[in-house]
């Protein structure tokens, strides 16, 4: 198996199981290679909150990048592609934190 590029981490809890099925749905269609990618649901069980799951779903990646998504989020086609594209284009820099545009559930 190839190494990810970039791991996506959603963190949540599992009442919210419905709005998550939104977001994986968009993720699992994306306009970049799947091999590229993984995804990591993190559940935070305890609800001590989505930090929590957070730093889960980081421990558990095998990926150089990390890109956080909401459960609540709708990701467009090219999100992963423009993501690893960003980091690439401003590899040389100290910081790189890449803010965009995700829709989100309302329901």
């Amino acid at each position: 198996m190839i190494k990810p590029l970039i791991s996506v981490i959603i963190p949540t809890i599992k009442s919210r199981s419905h709005i998550l099925k939104r977001v994986l749905d968009s993720l699992e269609h994306q306009s970049v290679s799947r091999d590229l990618y993984e995804i990591i649901v993190a559940n935070d069980e305890n609800m001590d909150g989505p930090a929590t799951a957070r730093n889960k779903g980081f421990t558990l990646s095998k990926a150089p990048l990390i890109l956080f998504v909401g459960d609540d989020c709708i990701a467009s086609p090219d999100l992963i592609f423009q993501t690893l594209y960003s980091h690439k284009r401003y590899e040389n820099h100290s910081s790189r934190i890449i803010h965009g545009f995700v829709d989100w559930h309302r329901d």
